[in-house]
């Protein structure tokens, strides 16, 4: 019973610091997440707000060392971000659908080694009042 309490106490505690799940209505929050690895492709760190239809934000790789700026919007369900390497000149071009209102699904073009892979980030939503 014990352990139970605490997952829960846990639980609340997270979302008393201000993150719940969105819902397919949220027009304000933030995709904050790790994707792992695929094939070539290296792990990303994405952190990118929402606040309406703006999107803007960053996704990091290579264990932080290198950073790419991100700037798009959304449309209905589907969405667009241009990054840009800070410090550098890559580019690429993000575009995905938004899913069930609580899950960005991209595709990365621009950058080989991500070429075709299809990466999943979970949209989180600031919950009322948090701390």
């Amino acid at each position: 019973m014990a352990v139970k309490s605490r997952r829960l106490a846990l639980i609340a505690a997270m979302l008393s610091a201000g993150f719940a799940v969105g819902t397919a209505h949220a027009q304000n929050g933030v995709y904050a997440f790790h994707s792992d690895a695929k094939g070539t492709c290296p792990g990303l760190d994405w952190h990118v707000t929402r606040a309406g239809p703006d999107l803007a934000g960053f996704i990091a790789w290579d264990n932080g060392k290198t950073i790419a700026r991100v700037k798009g919007m959304v449309t209905a369900s589907d969405f667009t971000l241009d990054a840009t390497e800070i410090g550098g000149t890559r580019t690429a071009k993000i575009t995905g659908t938004i899913v069930g209102g609580n899950t960005m699904v991209a595709k990365i073009a621009g950058v080989p080694a991500c070429e075709g892979k299809t990466i999943t980030v979970p949209w989180y939503q600031a919950a009322m009042g948090g701390g």
